[in-house]
């Protein structure tokens, strides 16, 4: 997760403020440390295959004769029996079947037709990256919201139990819109061809330099829009109301179009952004933006972390703020990194030496050779 000198940055990312031991599940004594670990959990969440935590010691039969009470949070592709159930199932395999990289891919997909290598090559790219935001993290949400509401019903109901969480559903609800239906329901909007946006007011512009996000899709925004920047429009009726400039969507498309080329993106952000959505869309990259932007750093969002093997960086802070929420956060943490601060918590730190040398239990080194 990382390459060169940024080897384990990712996982730094991943695991901010854990804790971590490395343990071969498959061997006796791995067990027995795992079953130790156990009675001390409040919960287990795992991402295995049904039958394999079983296999490993970490069963909730087992667990929750360990630990009555526990909470066990599985979380796979397709849930426990459905026919999928045994199926390896990675970030992009259930926003893909579950329509989510055709819906993002916007109008141009499916093509009308890919007759040759590269246009296939292409069509395969578009959609792969249409896959790519969204089901880790939307399955991410989903299991920490499981395991919260479990642990809940553990200290306010005395009782643990099995919940499972699976890619599928969790990015069918994280993208709900789509997937109820009803008499009278309107059409979702699709992204265009270019995937700039669904329509001519919610959509990405290209300025006299930059790019920009416009949004001004209520009547009220529009004219507050029109007195602005474009008062001609205030009296077209192609442009009257929502209805009239959905009908009309590629005509005003065109329009805004000309319209936003004769200001660079920064201009047309100081001018509009007090009254409506309206800001530069490419002044910076993400990772620049996390860095540096003053939004983020005001805020707190990104404190710097001293990481064992990358030293000082930014890592990921509070996105909801509390009044006594805390202040400091750990850095990412290294496998194994507290193999034997654990070991010793179990009172197994006699055997530690033990352990490594037979490596049941490990840890990735500091420095890289």
């Amino acid at each position: 997760m990382g390459a060169g000198p940024l080897v384990g940055l990712l996982a730094a990312k991943m695991n901010a403020g854990k804790e971590s031991i490395c343990i071969d599940l498959k061997s006796e004594q791995g067990q027995e440390i795992v079953a130790d670990l156990i009675k001390g959990a409040d919960a287990i969440v795992h991402n295995y295959r049904p039958g394999v935590p079983e296999r490993l010691g970490i069963g909730y039969e087992l667990a929750d004769a360990l630990r009555p009470g526990i909470v066990w949070v599985s979380a796979n592709g397709y849930g426990p029996d459905a026919p999928g159930a045994h199926r390896p199932s990675a970030h992009p395999v259930p926003g893909a079947a579950v329509g989510g990289a055709l819906r993002q891919a916007g109008a141009a997909m499916p093509p009308s037709g890919c007759e040759s290598i590269a246009e296939i090559r292409e069509a395969a790219r578009q959609l792969m990256r249409a896959n790519e935001a969204n089901p880790d993290p939307n399955t991410g949400v989903c299991v920490a919201t499981a395991t919260l509401l479990g642990l809940w019903a553990q200290r306010r109901h005395g009782i643990g139990q099995q919940i499972y969480v699976n890619m599928l559903a969790a990015n069918a609800y994280a993208n709900s819109d789509d997937f109820i239906k009803y008499n009278g329901k309107p059409a979702t909007p699709q992204v265009d061809a270019e995937l700039h946006g669904p329509s001519a007011t919610y959509r990405l512009y290209e300025a006299a330099e930059g790019w920009l996000f416009f949004a001004a899709p209520t009547d009220k925004e529009w004219q507050a829009f029109c007195e602005r920047a474009a008062p001609e429009l205030l009296n077209d009726n192609r442009f009257a109301n929502a209805p009239s400039r959905a009908a009309n969507n590629d005509d005003l498309r065109v329009h805004l179009a000309r319209r936003f080329r004769e200001r660079t993106a920064d201009e047309w952000e100081k001018m509009l952004a007090p009254a409506i959505a309206c800001v530069r869309a490419d002044a910076q990259t993400a990772g620049q933006f996390l860095a540096h932007d003053p939004h983020v750093l005001k805020n707190d969002f990104t404190p710097i972390a001293d990481h064992k093997r990358l030293g000082p960086l930014r890592r990921w802070g509070p996105l909801t703020k509390c009044a006594s929420g805390r202040t400091d956060y750990g850095p990412g943490v290294l496998g194994g990194a507290e193999t034997d601060e654990i070991l010793k918590e179990i009172d197994r730190a006699d055997q530690t030496n033990d352990l490594r040398n037979s490596t049941i239990v490990w840890s990735e080194p500091i420095q890289l050779s």
